[in-house]
């Protein structure tokens, strides 16, 4: 009874003969019923190359193509995108008969690897390991929660509002799978690796810039530019600074201000530091002389 059942299924007019160049008219038919349509010629042509090519059925949904709204020139377009299930790479991995095993594990901002995801929490990464006949060493792939997560207002949608250790473990599963077998996954993109092309452009944080330091003076081959003091009193320091009758004196000014942190301090509107009128007085001082 089973064998019959294989025979009705593989004989309907939806099955892409291997004769077939394009699309029948009940297939075209179908895919009219399946949204696409009003998709340009050009993009159905695409789409049957790829289901003709990689052997997966579009009206078992293993391959599809989904519209998608974009801005072109400021201009709204349908843009339209090639799609498969995760089962439709598995159907493909399987036909190569070289799959031996797979291991799966997540980790969180940690950097430590689990094999099972226990936390609420989504995952901040998930790896996936495939063993495969033929190779000389396992092929692993990594992929980011964040690179691939859909968001809506901000917020996760869909199963990966759900279940975001399974959805980020689908991802990495697809890309190791294209990077073992790049002839027949060329072109191919699930639709979780997918789901964020709808999220807008990712923000980039930029890190807080801290405040330039303040340029060294260097008077009589001292180096300074020491953090100002809890408290400075401008009047006081600038009162010491004209009393000093010989650049001697004027040294111990300086002194003083070092050990008080205070020569970077502003003595005027625009900024001027302490140390520059130190320097200033210097000068008078050795012209005098």
């Amino acid at each position: 009874m089973s064998a019959a059942v294989t025979e009705r299924e593989t004989s309907t007019n939806l099955v892409i003969a291997s004769e077939q160049t394009f699309f029948n008219d009940a297939q075209q038919a179908a895919l009219v019923q399946m949204g696409l349509g009003d998709a340009p010629r050009g993009d159905i042509e695409a789409f049957f190359h790829q289901a003709k090519r990689s052997g997966l059925d579009p009206f078992a949904r293993q391959i599809y193509m989904i519209a998608r709204r974009s801005k072109v020139n400021g201009q709204w377009v349908t843009k339209y995108t090639i799609q498969t299930s995760i089962d439709g790479f598995r159907v493909i991995r399987d036909r190569k008969n070289t799959f031996r095993g797979m291991e799966e594990h997540w980790c969180g901002k940690d950097g430590v690897w689990r094999d099972v995801w226990l936390e609420n929490e989504p995952p901040a990464a998930a790896r996936i390991t495939l063993y495969l006949e033929g190779f000389v060493k396992p092929v692993t792939a990594v992929a980011r929660y964040d690179e691939y997560v859909p968001l809506k207002d901000g917020r996760p949608t869909g199963q990966w509002g759900k279940m975001p250790a399974l959805m980020t473990s689908k991802v990495a599963e697809a890309l190791a799978l294209r990077k073992a077998y790049p002839q027949d996954f060329s072109g191919l993109y699930t639709a979780d690796e997918m789901a964020q092309a709808d999220n807008g452009p990712r923000a980039q944080s930029v890190p807080p810039q801290p405040a330039p330091e303040p340029e060294p003076e260097t008077v009589e081959g001292e180096l300074v530019g020491e953090n100002p003091a809890p408290s400075f009193d401008v009047e006081a320091w600038a009162s010491r600074i004209a009393d000093a009758a010989s650049v001697d004196e004027l040294r111990s000014v300086w002194e003083d201000a070092q050990r008080e942190q205070v020569l970077s301090e502003p003595v005027d509107a625009i900024g001027t530091p302490l140390s520059a009128m130190i320097q200033r007085r210097k000068a008078r001082l050795q012209e005098r002389a």
